[in-house]
């Protein structure tokens, strides 16, 4: 599931910088900031569901490093072979309503902590 996961933000992400971006370079490098946009929503959600753990506690920085490295080849790949479509209206909306679920499931997270419920 994590692969297609990322095949979906690497076309959503793509997709949206496509509506603002010329150049292919700086296309992947905007989509490849959005996936770390993304997972810097989600570590804290998979932290505390337990579906991966960090030593330490702390996500390293490493982990977003790679993230935008991977996420730039693909988003470069898949702008070359043109994979992707600038006109899809579906892309900015399933990229942001998974984004926010991770940003209220952290502040859920967070004020459950707070509160201790």
């Amino acid at each position: 599931m994590i692969g297609l996961n990322w095949l979906m933000l690497v076309y959503c992400t793509l997709s949206i910088v496509s509506r603002f971006v010329e150049t292919r370079y700086f296309r992947a490098i905007g989509a490849a900031t959005l996936m770390v946009v993304y997972d810097f929503a989600l570590e804290p959600a998979a932290i505390h569901l337990e579906m991966w753990s960090w030593s330490g506690g702390a996500v390293p920085l490493q982990n977003y490093l790679a993230w935008f490295f991977i996420a730039f080849i693909f988003s470069f790949l898949a702008d070359h072979f043109r994979l992707t479509s600038r006109e899809n209206k579906l892309a900015m909306p399933l990229f942001f309503i998974q984004l926010c679920f991770f940003i209220i499931l952290d502040l859920w997270i967070f004020a459950a902590k707070l509160w201790d419920f």
